[in-house]
């Protein structure tokens, strides 16, 4: 029996909040409504992207964490190649801060290897 068939979901204030139905239980869940980024933020972050390809730079969204720690990530030269590892879970607006950043400061004698 799949544990999701047993929830019933309801939106209430931009919240999903998911509701067991056995009877005599009443554990409820919450999970935040996942927002689209407007279209112009969405736009600057896809023209850093291009940006980034153009200066020979590999944009990864991962979920960076290991061990549960949370990783800062950043930018990292393998086999030739640089690549910019941004965390997933960031808002666009923190991301588009963290491409600028990196594409306005890189140094290739600073990138570790």
């Amino acid at each position: 029996v799949s544990r999701t068939s047993n929830l019933k979901t309801v939106a209430f204030c931009g919240i999903l909040r998911f509701i067991s139905v056995y009877p005599g239980i009443t554990m409820e869940l919450e999970k935040k409504k996942q927002v689209p980024p407007p279209s112009s933020l969405q736009d600057r972050l896809s023209e850093l992207e291009e940006q980034a390809a153009q200066m020979q730079i590999h944009v990864h969204y991962d979920l960076l964490e290991a061990a549960g720690l949370k990783l800062k990530g950043g930018i990292c030269k393998i086999n030739g190649e640089y690549h910019l590892f941004v965390d997933r879970r960031k808002s666009t607006s923190d991301k588009i801060d963290i491409l600028q950043d990196h594409l306005d400061h890189v140094n290739p004698e600073d990138i570790p290897h």
